[in-house]
Order: C-alpha cells, then sequence, then structure tokens
C-alpha cells in the first residue's frame, strides 16, 4: 500500500510542476493548471504528505520502539511450542513410530507433568491446556500492539488455530472417568463414566503434530530474524 501511494503521489508532482517532458508520447504531463486533474494532483500531493508524517512516520517509530516487546512474546510462545511438543513425546529427530510408540506409552490424564502451580504438580494434560491458553495469551497482546507485520499475525494465526491445538482442547474437555451429575430435588442419583478411544487420538496428535512442527520451525526462524534487526539498529 505504501509504495502504491508514493508513485501515485510522485507522478502527481511530476504532473503539478511541469517537469519537463521525457518523450513525445508522454503529453498528458502537460497539466491546465485551470484543469480538474491539476486540483486532484495537488490534492493527493497534500494527502501524501499528510499520509507520510501523521501515519508513516509514527507507525515506523511504534513498530521499531514495539518490536524488542513483540519478540520477547514470540520468545514465550516458542517455550510454550517446546513444552506441548515435549510432554506429547515429539522429541528431536524422532520419526513417527518412535512418536506412536511415545504417546502409547503416556496417559495425559494421570502422568505428573513435572509442572508445579501453587505448589501442586499439574497432570500432562492440564500442563497442554495451561501452555494452550498462555500461547492465545500472547498472541492476543501482540494484536493488541497494532504494529505487527502481517507476516506475523499470519503465522501467529495459524498456531491458535492450529489442528493440534483443538485436539488437545478437546482432550481437555471430555476426560474419561467418573461424570458428576446435579440430582434434581426428590430425584434419585445418577452418574456415568465416560471412555475415550486413546489409539484414535494418538493417530489425530501424530497428525496434528506434522503441522505443528512445521509452524514451531517458522516461528523460530523469525525469532532469529527479528534478533538480527534487533541488534543492527542497536548498533547503528
Amino acid at each position: 500500500m505504501f509504495w502504491i501511494l508514493t508513485v501515485i503521489a510522485v507522478l502527481s508532482v511530476i504532473y503539478c510542476v511541469d517537469a519537463p517532458l521525457l518523450c513525445e508520447k508522454m503529453t498528458f504531463l502537460i497539466n491546465d493548471h485551470d484543469s480538474i486533474l491539476y486540483g486532484v494532483g495537488l490534492s493527493i500531493v497534500a494527502a501524501y504528505i499528510f499520509y507520510i508524517f501523521q501515519i508513516a512516520i509514527p507507525e515506523w517509530r511504534n513498530n521499531r520502539k514495539n518490536r524488542p516487546l513483540i519478540n520477547e512474546k514470540l520468545k514465550s510462545i516458542n517455550k510454550k511450542m517446546e513444552s506441548i511438543r515435549k510432554i506429547l513425546g515429539d522429541e528431536k529427530d524422532s520419526d513417527e513410530t518412535k512418536l506412536k510408540t511415545n504417546l502409547e506409552k503416556t496417559d495425559l490424564f494421570s502422568e505428573g507433568a513435572k509442572e508445579f502451580y501453587s505448589n501442586k504438580e499439574v497432570t500432562k494434560i492440564e500442563a497442554l491446556n495451561r501452555a494452550l491458553n498462555d500461547i492465545h495469551i500472547k498472541i492476543l497482546e501482540i494484536f493488541l500492539y497494532k504494529s505487527a507485520d502481517n507476516k506475523v499475525l499470519h503465522l501467529l494465526g495459524k498456531i491458535d488455530e492450529a489442528e493440534l491445538h483443538k485436539i488437545i482442547m478437546e482432550l481437555y474437555e471430555n476426560q474419561p472417568g467418573q461424570i458428576q451429575t446435579i440430582t434434581p430435588p426428590n430425584a434419585m442419583a445418577s452418574g456415568g463414566l465416560r471412555l475415550i478411544n486413546k489409539a484414535e487420538y494418538d493417530e489425530k496428535i501424530i497428525k496434528g503434530l506434522k503441522e505443528y512442527k512445521n509452524l514451531h520451525s517458522e516461528i523460530k526462524n523469525l525469532i532469529k530474524k527479528m534478533d538480527i534487526k534487533n541488534i543492527s539498529e542497536l548498533n547503528k
């Protein structure tokens, strides 16, 4: 958008200042000061100057100021994504067979995640759910800055809507075990037991992790690029 506006503004300036013609075929650049086009050209130049000083420059300064803050939040998202992969047994250079074996040995609903909240160790599924919430909050905070690059926002949107996140949320909301019900007055108490097909969910997780690995790789590369930009600006 910036470059399109700049090209239009440059053409308007050339038209309005009666610049010498580069060739005979460019007679359209000769203006009539009493014409509507001349007035339009002046208006475009004035609007462009306003855009540069009131929008473009403040936006550039804001982007430069917020870049280190955004980068720190991206690093936090990266750590949470690493945590999710680790809990699910997605080790470095692990192939699908090894990942499947790790998942078969893992009980997300009863095993501790070695993460503590309020002096209490949480289960792996609870740790996964907390990681999802933390990632979602960090993404919202970055969007609120209104200064992140569109490519960054697009990547964060894909992470927030990742298939693996949906699978984890589904598992968290449908944990196996006894279902507690509210018994109406003068009614017989009832209950139930929820079961899940673990093998089916393991397959879903494996498929979801394929996409998630790529997203994780993209955000790590993005962090490296932003670190380089921040260092180069500090050295100026």
